[in-house]
């Protein structure tokens, strides 16, 4: 039996890669570091953010003031972070410990507050919010035609995820959620409760 170590796992083969690729994939780097540095210059983001972030192409932000990033934090192409309520002169609503990253496609929205720790490691197409667009059964029960865009925003909780946890592609995380340390959530999970530290997840919870 082969035993693979973290180094082994982690370690790039350059023998098996393109002189076109690994170019490309220098010049992605290079881009990704400038946007967190440009952002950070432009006093985006909650004072006490780190500048030494990456941001793949397009990111999206509202009440960004309301972020904080911590050292090393990194995020992949097209990622959204929304803050629905400004409080830009209290705590931020969002926060991410240091060497925390997501892969393209992150949706991550607060009016509570959500708060990653350190050394997470998320996947693609996550969403991660503690809120919803008014009430959903109350409001097809009670046959409410407000457009959903115009119901009142409304948290069941916030959300904390500890450090450590490995968050799958795919992965839906709700209001009122703690995830426990040294966690993960399998691949197209669905969370809205707790999860206790050192978890191994699958499916809804």
């Amino acid at each position: 039996m082969v035993q693979l170590t973290l180094a082994s796992v982690m370690k790039r083969n350059f023998r098996n890669e393109s002189v076109a690729n690994a170019a490309f994939r220098a010049f992605r780097g290079m881009g990704g570091r400038l946007r967190g540095r440009v952002f950070s210059a432009l006093g985006m983001f909650h004072a006490e953010s780190s500048s030494q972030l990456y941001f793949g192409q397009s990111p999206r932000f509202i009440n960004s003031k309301s972020i904080r990033f911590g050292k090393k934090c990194a995020f992949g192409a097209l990622a959204r972070f929304e803050c629905h309520e400004d409080h830009t002169s209290q705590s931020p609503v969002i926060t991410f410990g240091e060497q925390t990253s997501f892969g393209d496609y992150l949706h991550i929205g607060a009016t509570q507050g959500i708060s990653i720790g350190n050394n997470v490691l998320g996947g693609s197409s996550i969403l991660i919010v503690d809120h919803s667009h008014g009430s959903p059964a109350a409001d097809v029960l009670g046959k409410n035609k407000t457009p959903p865009r115009y119901r009142p925003l409304i948290s069941k909780g916030k959300i904390i995820i500890e450090d450590h946890v490995w968050i799958g592609d795919g992965v839906r995380i709700f209001a009122g959620t703690r995830i426990g340390e040294v966690s993960i959530i399998a691949a197209g999970g669905r969370v809205s409760g707790d999860v206790e530290p050192y978890s191994i997840c699958f499916g809804k919870i």
